[in-house]
């Protein structure tokens, strides 16, 4: 545990406006005081206010990214689209579209069974 946790856990930190109302009642009490010289006896609580306010607001949107993840996650990957068969093959697409032999293919089928068989395997 580092000093400035212990420091945060002893005395927590105000936020801005707190620190300001404070700065503006002190700064009444001491008129003899400059605003440069009020500012400077402030700037180490307004500096662990600002810090506080700015690691507050990060973790609230640590939360919200962490469930846009989760809900990414939930939905998966985006499914594959049918796309035919072709060759006694499923062939998927993202886009659609369509797999079958050519015309070339099913010419020779009707030709030559036995060379449409060598050049598919089948």
């Amino acid at each position: 545990m580092g000093l400035r946790e212990i420091l945060d856990s002893l005395l927590p930190a105000d936020t801005p406006a707190e620190v300001t109302n404070n700065m503006m009642e002190f700064a009444k009490k001491h008129p003899e005081m400059s605003e440069a010289e009020v500012v400077a006896e402030f700037e180490g609580s307004m500096n662990r206010a600002k810090r506080k306010k700015k690691e507050k607001d990060l973790k609230g949107h640590m939360k919200t990214a962490a469930a846009k993840r989760k809900i990414t996650q939930a939905e998966g990957k985006t499914k594959m689209a049918y796309g035919g068969m072709a060759g006694g093959k499923k062939h998927m697409y993202v886009a659609g579209g369509n797999v079958t032999d050519n015309a070339g293919l099913l010419a020779l089928k009707k030709a030559s069974p036995e060379a449409y068989n060598k050049i598919t395997g089948k």
